[in-house]
């Protein structure tokens, strides 16, 4: 590691530029050039150190600390070696050594802290004031020397060998020469500029010159990135940038360009090469706008840019600015908080300007306004079109306009937040048209009165995605879709407050068309909108999810049941699972296929407050994991459903299975199923099962507390029947013996998995042929060679078929 001694000539972070032996330091005369002088190495170290003595004591007499045995808390150094230790908190819980603390303050990172105060950077904070307090007083006593301040500078690679200082005062000329931005913005903030002929601009790179010959000049793309010290808006600055000759700077755009002038970049003469990437522009003040719309259109070239951000005034030269004709661009960013900042553009005709070919678009503020006036190119087909408007005034114009006035185009997404919103019905969505992806999302209810005091629906057409969050939930009610419609997603989430929901409850059950559905997420009080949609027959998945009890208080205050209608899977999570007592699965109202999980602890009583009987009709499967399994014994199953469902149940908590464990024997009722299929825990719960005859059982237990419960039983007390297919997994196989097969068929299959190192400890430790399982088909006879003496059993070849 660099030891702290080891410094150049200059102290660190005093020079922002070099060129060979002559340095430039900015101080508040103005820009001060300085030749390379011998820099007290030793003497700063110890009165670095010296601080930091004093400092360290103070803090170890008030926490009652020390640092004897004590290490750095980076690289393990400790204080025997006699490196200095500092303290990295206030507490003195840990220490840092000062080459360890050096080099991350050199780094600029945030990594030297206290894991038990990550809050408190001590360390850091102090060693950086101090070094701060030190190059500060090294600058004083630089800017005390006696330097030569020129009336006029013309800035050259030759640069006297004595202290020189700029001042607002110095005329420095720029002519037949190459600097780096960094240099550049300096000049501009602390001296008059006079650009000549063959001025170029070079991108900063750490340790090189930041002044080469015109036709010497490096190629690194500049980023018009002011430096921090310097003041970007002064007097003098905004002056020198009015004085410069348009086209007259040489340069490479490089990839991010944030927050630059939008004066300095009429005075640019870009080089088309490159791939660029963002283009950041923020315009203050409307004079500024004064030389640039008196340009023609698409006189301002700036290269290839994928995403393009404007803010203030910026989005007047929109029409100004000239992108290469082969790049799509991927993000256009519009923002402006002011009616004034886009009015010339208000003025305009509608469709007046082209934005080439844009991927995505965001409008926010008063520049959703804007929306008509632009005129999307013909080949585009824009995939995301953002608008956001937090005062109704920043969509007022577009609400003017008549309904579906505004075409979508073809497929893409889009977004509208808060009061934009209310531009949807103005928004033309044809009935051959497949919109990828609508985002609805409203933070206050004002935001959507006035699309829900309008009359009306709104057609949608065909949807492949919606989703809706917070008040824009009531919109709901308001859409139609196509007849055909097949929408991939629905998702209503983050629902946290009734509100959110009011509109829709207050329509009828089943009055709310969604067409097909591949996925539909309802989530807190959004699960009480179940009812009130209509789904094609097709449907294919529903996640219900409530995380506290008050989100289905509005289901289960009603008084008639509601028909789920014909989707194939119903998922319910956490409390969601008792909006079951509510469904009416009679007939052909049940799905498919339902689960039920819960990771909630449900309070105690709850479920005395529920129906003992849960009709789920005729299912295929019903799943049933984690905490959901207090329903167990509260589910029936229809009057026609006889051995052929599947049954399946996984707990990973012991606490899963607390209250099942605690009924008898065959009590829990579920129905006649074909299938079981218990995970976990759940295999404890195997001899509280009442499921008829079962035609497959399969158990599976990655760990050997999973089937610590069931290996209390007696050998052949628990019966499964004449089951077919019996398939046990790792510690479950030692539940084998725990089982009685039943009668006299063959049974068709049987496997004995073993994926873990001593899982069959129990049954290798029976006695040779004690375990009777009796005949199995040998096509389908699986099971481990050291687990075969233990089985008594016959196998059976297939009978060949004529």
């Amino acid at each position: 590691m660099e030891n702290l001694q080891e410094q150049t000539a200059f102290p660190w972070n005093i020079s922002f530029a070099r060129y060979k032996s002559k340095y430039f330091v900015e101080i508040n005369e103005g820009l001060l050039i300085v030749p390379s002088i011998a820099y007290e190495h030793q003497g700063e170290v110890r009165a670095i150190q010296e601080s930091l003595f004093r400092l360290k004591q103070e803090v170890l007499v008030a926490s009652g600390r020390s640092d004897a045995d004590a290490m750095c808390i980076a690289c393990e150094d400790n204080n025997s070696d006699g490196v200095f230790l500092f303290p990295v908190c206030r507490e003195a819980h840990h220490f840092v050594c000062l080459d360890c603390l050096k080099e991350e303050a050199e780094k600029g990172t945030e990594r030297i802290l206290c894991p038990y105060d990550r809050e408190d950077p001590f360390a850091m904070t102090e060693y950086r004031r101090i070094v701060s307090e030190r190059h500060e007083a090294f600058r004083n006593r630089l800017a005390a020397q006696p330097a030569h301040t020129p009336d006029d500078f013309s800035l050259t690679t030759t640069i006297p060998d004595k202290p020189t200082l700029l001042t607002e005062q110095t005329t420095v000329s720029l002519e037949n020469i190459a600097i780096s931005e960094t240099l550049f913005f300096v000049l501009l903030s602390k001296t008059k500029v006079r650009v000549g002929e063959n001025l170029s601009l070079f991108g900063d790179s750490n340790g090189e010159d930041c002044i080469a010959e015109h036709d010497m000049a490096r190629s690194t793309p500049v980023l018009l990135r002011q430096k921090e010290q310097s003041e970007p808006n002064t007097p003098l600055f905004l002056e020198n940038i009015s004085n410069i000759p348009s086209n007259s700077i040489g340069c490479t755009l490089g990839n991010f360009l944030i927050d630059i002038s939008i004066r300095l970049l009429t005075k640019l003469r870009i080089s088309g090469g490159g791939d660029y990437e963002f283009l950041s522009l923020v315009i203050e003040k409307e004079e500024h706008l004064k030389e640039i719309l008196a340009m023609e259109d698409k006189s301002v070239f700036v290269g290839k840019r994928k995403t393009v951000t404007l803010r203030g005034y910026a989005a007047n030269i929109l029409p100004k600015l000239a992108f290469h004709e082969d790049i799509e661009i991927e993000h256009l960013d519009l923002g402006m908080e002011k009616e004034e900042h886009v009015i010339r553009i208000l003025a305009m005709e509608e469709g007046s300007f082209s934005v080439g070919k844009t991927r995505e678009i965001t409008l926010q503020g008063y520049a959703t306004n804007m929306l008509p006036q632009i005129n999307f190119h013909e080949d585009n087909e824009i995939e995301y079109l953002v608008l956001e408007a937090r005062k109704e005034e920043h969509v007022i114009r577009i609400l003017a306009m008549e309904d579906g006035s505004f075409s979508v185009g073809k497929k893409g997404a889009i977004t509208l937040g808060n009061y934009a919103v209310n531009i949807l019905p103005k928004l033309a969505f044809h009935e051959d048209n497949e919109i990828k992806a609508l985002f609805l999302f409203a933070d206050q209810e004002n935001h959507i009165r006035p699309i829900i005091a309008r009359g009306g629906n709104i057609f949608l057409g065909k949807m492949e995605e919606i989703y809706l969050r917070g008040y824009a939930h009531n919109i709901l009610s308001k859409l139609t879709f196509h007849k055909d419609n097949k929408m991939l997603f629905l998702n209503l989430k983050k629902t946290e407050k009734k509100m959110y929901i009011r509109e829709i409850l207050g329509v009828e059950d089943r009055s709310i068309f969604v067409g097909k559905v591949g996925m539909m997420f309802l989530s807190e009080y959004a699960i009480n909108i179940f009812p009130k949609l209509r789904f094609h027959k097709n449907t294919d998945r529903l996640f219900l999810s409530a995380e506290r009890e008050e989100y289905i208080a509005p289901t289960l205050a009603r008084e008639q049941k509601f028909c789920p209608g014909g989707i194939d899977i119903i998922s319910l999570y956490n409390y969601a699972i008792f909006l079951l007592v509510k469904m009416d699965m009679t007939g052909r109202n049940h799905p498919g296929r339902l689960m039920l999980f819960s990771a909630v602890v449900y309070r105690p009583g709850i479920l005395r407050e529920y129906e003992n009987n849960i009709s789920i009709g005729d299912l295929d499967q019903v799943d049933i994991d984690g905490y959901a399994l207090v329903l167990l014994g509260k589910l029936r199953t229809g009057k026609e459903y006889r051995g052929r469902g599947c049954f399946g149940s996984d707990a990973s908590k012991a606490s899963h299975i607390t209250k099942a464990l605690g009924e008898a024997d065959k009590s829990i009722v579920i129905g006649e199923m074909s299938t079981a299929r218990l995970k976990g825990y759940s295999v404890n719960i195997l001899p509280k099962l009442f499921l008829g005859e079962l035609g497959e059982l399969v158990l599976v237990a990655d760990e050997e507390y999973h089937v610590s419960h069931i290996l209390e039983a007696g050998n052949g007390s628990i019966d499964i029947g004449g089951v077919k297919d019996l398939e046990l997994h790792d510690y479950a196989v030692n539940v084998l013996p725990k089982l009685k097969i039943g009668g006299e068929k063959e049974m068709k299959r049987f496997v004995l998995r073993k994926k873990r190192e001593g899982s069959m400890t129990s049954i290798l430790s029976m006695e040779d042929g004690s375990i009777e399982i009796g005949s199995i088909k040998r096509k389908w006879f699986d099971v481990p060679e050291e687990i075969k003496p233990k089985l008594k059993y016959i196998l059976v070849d297939e009978k060949e078929t004529k």
